[in-house]
């Protein structure tokens, strides 16, 4: 398993397969009740199923998860899906975490 302590505040470089999956997520968020209310639940599962989705049941899926989960930042209050999805984008777009 990879080490994740960094040294620095500094956002990490995403990594193609996690630009990808950011897309995928937005995707599902946006068109898939977007003005509904988003949850730390939904995010986490969703990471969680679009890296199986993409890498299977395997410890590269599990890297890719984590990474997802890394890259999106927490739910913020009174955040719809929709609204969630397009910082999802920007952050993508950016091509660093949100950490």
């Amino acid at each position: 398993m990879r080490d994740r302590i960094r040294a620095t505040d500094t956002p990490a470089p995403l990594t193609d397969t996690t630009r990808l999956l950011l897309g995928r997520l937005a995707d599902t968020l946006q068109t898939q009740r977007a003005n509904a209310p988003m949850h730390e639940a939904i995010r986490a599962a969703r990471c969680l199923v679009l890296a199986e989705q993409l890498l299977g049941d395997t410890e590269e899926a599990y890297d890719a998860e984590q990474d997802l989960l890394a890259a999106a930042p927490p739910v913020g209050p009174d955040q719809t899906r929709g609204q969630y999805a397009a910082t999802l984008r920007l952050i993508a777009a950016q091509g660093v975490s949100a950490e």
